[in-house]
């Protein structure tokens, strides 16, 4: 079959992310910065209302009832694992990395994984899978932030880790995410609004313990933990700063233009604004974006017009000097060096 006889069998209009992406071009988002520059706190408070909505059915908030599961020492820092019920039927596992001989109570930081094992990466268990390569990509962050004297609080997000549906824990790629994000639609809710839900009370129980201060506290995620970190920043007044890593792109670069799992998708978002718009929404909270000169699922040039709108909106509301875009040599990874430049600062500074 030669290429003529592929394109009479498969036109282009058959292609569903053609279709996709041409009817998003038909039909423009109603709330973006760019639409209602001049009333820019209000356009915020009204689109962090209806990014809410979009996320889906919230939990009713419950005792968190932490329980502490176990304690190791770590050498350098004490490791515990925790269960906090972050809502009726669910309890969060996580793992606290608390450092010693740092004056309480100190600066924490929310340590947000993505596609993988989960927490055992960001918290740089040496025995996880894939321990060597996670820590040559930067990916144990959580182990990082420890080692600074921040406290770390390294949890799973759903779907991942611990938090896998058993009738898919032995799958070859060791996550069930797809499957959540099918069935909390069903439920009126979206995985992603459940893992923003956690993050929250995540918050919550740091801001609970004498050790932790409750005043610097900040989120830093890479690639689906950058998505859930963009989410809560954009809804969560609490956090002092927030590291987006490898998410923050235009809907048509990216969303559209690149196969993403389903987890990373929000019903309706995309009518009402752009990632951009989303990322303006976490202003005045101090805010960095770093990504790779070569990532493939999140185009540099998406990228850059995305952060444009993020500038843009962060200017309006009086914040200009608190995001920042770094861009680095590489691909779809995490990089250390801006990401705890930015923390000292806001966090220490």
């Amino acid at each position: 079959m030669n290429d003529t006889d592929q394109e009479r069998i498969y036109p282009a209009e058959h292609s569903p992310r053609a279709f996709y992406q041409a009817w998003a071009a038909d039909h423009p988002p109603t709330m973006t910065f760019a639409s209602r520059a001049h009333r820019a706190t209000t356009w915020q408070q009204e689109l962090r209302i209806q990014l809410l909505a979009c996320l889906g059915e919230m939990p009713q908030p419950v005792e968190l009832q932490p329980e502490l599961v176990n304690e190791v020492d770590a050498g350098d820092h004490v490791r515990q694992k925790w269960l906090l019920r972050t809502e009726p039927h669910f309890r969060l596992p996580l793992l606290l990395l608390l450092p010693k001989r740092v004056p309480a109570p100190a600066p924490a930081v929310i340590a947000v994984h993505g596609h993988g094992p989960g927490k055992v990466h960001t918290a740089g268990l040496p025995d996880a899978p894939g321990a060597d390569e996670a820590a040559a990509d930067e990916l144990d962050y959580g182990l990082a932030a420890v080692r600074r004297g921040y406290v770390a609080l390294c949890h799973d997000m759903r779907g991942f880790g611990e938090c896998v549906d058993e009738d898919h824990r032995m799958m070859a790629h060791g996550y069930s995410c797809i499957y959540s994000a099918g069935r909390s639609i069903m439920l009126g809710r979206t995985l992603l609004g459940e893992r923003v839900w956690d993050v929250r009370r995540a918050i919550d129980f740091l801001a609970s313990r004498p050790d932790v201060d409750a005043g610097r506290i900040a989120c830093v995620g890479h690639s689906g933990g950058g998505t859930v970190t963009l989410l809560t920043a954009a809804v969560e007044p609490r956090l002092r700063a927030a590291v987006v890593s490898a998410y923050l792109c235009a809907w048509s670069a990216s969303l559209y233009g690149v196969g993403h799992c389903p987890c990373n998708y929000v019903p309706g978002l995309a009518r009402l604004a752009d990632c951009g718009d989303i990322g303006a929404l976490a202003a005045p909270t101090p805010l960095l974006v770093t990504t790779g000169t070569h990532d493939d699922i999140f185009p540099l040039a998406g990228v850059q017009r995305a952060f444009a709108t993020v500038s843009d909106g962060y200017a309006a509301l009086g914040a200009a000097d608190r995001v920042e875009l770094y861009v680095g040599e590489g691909g779809h990874r995490f990089f250390g060096a801006p990401t705890w430049l930015f923390l000292e600062r806001w966090l220490r500074g």
